[in-house]
C-alpha cells in the first residue's frame, strides 16, 4: 500500500513491487515468482490488465488506488506494476540465447 501512496504522491503512473517481498509468502506465491522469471510477458500484461482495471470485472490495483485517490484516473487513465530487487543477477558479459524472454536483473554501464 505505501507503493501506491508513493505513486500517487508523485504522479507517476507505476508502483514498485519487489520480488524479495513475493518471494518469501506462500509455495502459491513462490510459483507465481518462478513463472515470473520464465514468463515475464505474460505475468506483466496480466498483471498491468488487473492494474489498469481494463476489463470490467477487474478487482486490481488501480480499484486500491481510487479508493485512495478517487480522482487520480484524471491524473493516468493506466497503471502499471514494476519490479525490483530480483533474484537472478547476470552481468552484460554472461548474457545468452537462454535468457532471451526471461526476467533478469543486470548492473552495467549500457
Amino acid at each position: 500500500m505505501e507503493a501506491i501512496r508513493t505513486m500517487c504522491n508523485n504522479n507517476e503512473q507505476s508502483f514498485e513491487v519487489f520480488y524479495s517481498d513475493l518471494a518469501m509468502f506462500d509455495e502459491f506465491t513462490s510459483r507465481v515468482t518462478e513463472f515470473l522469471t520464465e514468463h515475464p510477458d505474460i505475468v506483466l500484461d496480466i498483471l498491468n490488465e488487473v492494474v489498469s482495471a481494463r476489463r470490467s470485472h477487474s478487482q486490481g490495483a488501480k480499484r486500491v488506488v481510487l479508493s485512495e485517490f478517487p480522482n487520480y484516473e484524471e491524473v493516468h487513465k493506466d497503471i502499471y506494476v514494476r519490479f525490483r530487487d530480483f533474484a537472478v543477477l547476470e552481468s552484460l558479459r554472461d548474457l545468452r540465447s537462454a535468457s532471451l524472454g526471461k526476467l533478469i536483473r543486470t548492473q552495467g554501464v549500457v
